[in-house]
């Protein structure tokens, strides 16, 4: 299960950049993470709310919004949802495409409460 190790180099990223900026708390997280990116949002959750346990990270940080996989048909040039990544294109029947959107993992941003001084 590799969100584990995905969960904690992101926990340590995040927590590195807002120790950096005078944090003392993280509270709020957003994320994007693609349905075709190989990575399990729910396991990717789990392995995250155990992941701060010792963080400043609150618990309810973490938004995800999933990602629909979404292809170009090289023969006719239309956009269409690729539910497996593995869909012919619905109007002229090709296989030949590229993944538009779909396979991204990435932090979009996070919010934090600065160290009183």
């Amino acid at each position: 299960m590799h969100e584990w190790s995905l969960a904690s180099d992101f926990i340590a990223r995040i927590e590195e950049e807002a120790k950096q900026r005078g944090a003392s708390k993280i509270t709020n997280i957003k994320m994007k993470i693609g349905s075709l990116s190989g990575v399990s949002v729910e396991a990717f959750k789990f392995a995250f709310s155990v992941g701060i346990k010792e963080s400043i990270i609150s618990e309810d940080a973490l938004k995800i919004e999933e990602i629909s996989a979404v292809s170009k048909c090289s023969d006719c040039d239309k956009e269409f949802s690729d539910t497996m990544g593995l869909d012919a294109c619905p109007y002229c029947g090709s296989y030949s495409k590229k993944l538009v959107s779909g396979n991204e993992m990435f932090a979009v941003s996070f919010e934090m409460e600065e160290k009183d001084v």
